[in-house]
């Protein structure tokens, strides 16, 4: 079974983040990793899974920063 993970953030820059951080976990069919470049657009995207409500304390948490750029950047 795969989780969709649904990013949404206006800077181009953290996808292609979010694609390194987790390429293994895609290619295996672990994660599938969704992206929206506003809130607008995510909201759009109905037709993928009811995301989670995650905050940006969260998404640091995941890709392994505190405060600022995350470290595995």
């Amino acid at each position: 079974m795969s989780v969709s993970i649904l990013v949404v953030d206006d800077e181009p820059d953290v996808a292609e983040m979010f694609r390194q951080r987790f390429r293994r976990e895609a290619r295996n069919g672990t994660y599938v990793l969704h992206f929206a470049y506003s809130g607008e657009e995510a909201l759009d995207n109905r037709h993928l899974p009811q995301p989670h409500k995650w905050s940006a304390r969260h998404s640091r948490k995941l890709l392994g920063g505190g405060a600022g750029r995350p470290s595995t950047y």
